[in-house]
């Protein structure tokens, strides 16, 4: 595909899910990753080099996971309030952590910023894992389980993996056999 087709592709999708098309652009990715979402000037969509290699039915499936990503966020606003709210709820609990942990007649020195910080870990962690879900299930909801799957068994059989921070952000999500059978689980549930 052609970055023209790309963006038809994409205001098709766009419609199907009911947002405003993102732009798309050609650019550098890191590696393992041909395809991805930039939030800065705009909701963007960045085609690395080696999306045109990819088969056709794990582009479109690509693209039907990043639209479902940006139809999940949602208006900005309405994040922000959210992102607020989840802040202040696990700096109470690191204090609350804390504060019971002071009480011990020789707490561990940081031990209230050691708490805070798991406790932030572990709500990123799993928020982003529930995120990961959502996605899956409006992008089959929209485009059908077969495109899903598509891009799962293409991640299942990739070779190349990202490196650095990337990877890290890989090793806390779900892996494609655990997106699958929890997609497959859902889409049963709802029959």
């Amino acid at each position: 595909m052609d970055t023209d087709e790309i963006r038809h592709h994409i205001v098709e999708l766009s419609e199907k899910f009911g947002i405003e098309p993102p732009g798309v652009v050609q650019g550098k990715t890191p590696q393992g990753v041909e395809c991805m979402v930039r939030q800065t000037g705009g909701r963007q969509i960045v085609i690395g080099p080696a999306f045109k290699d990819l088969p056709e039915a794990v582009q479109h499936a690509s693209f039907a996971l990043l639209i479902a990503a940006f139809e999940r966020r949602g208006s900005s606003g309405k994040v922000f309030m959210i992102m607020i709210f989840h802040f202040l709820v696990i700096l109470a609990m690191g204090v609350g952590i804390g504060l019971a942990l002071s009480f011990v007649e020789d707490p561990p020195p940081l031990a209230m910023e050691i708490c805070l910080l798991i406790c932030v870990a572990a709500y990123v962690i799993l928020r982003s894992r529930r995120y990961i879900y959502a996605c899956d299930r409006k992008a089959a909801d929209v485009c059908g389980k077969e495109t899903v799957f598509a891009i799962l068994d293409h991640e299942r059989a990739q070779s190349s993996r990202p490196r650095g921070i990337y990877w890290l952000l890989m090793k806390t999500q779900p892996s494609s056999d655990r997106r699958a059978a929890r997609l497959s689980s859902k889409l049963r549930a709802n029959l």
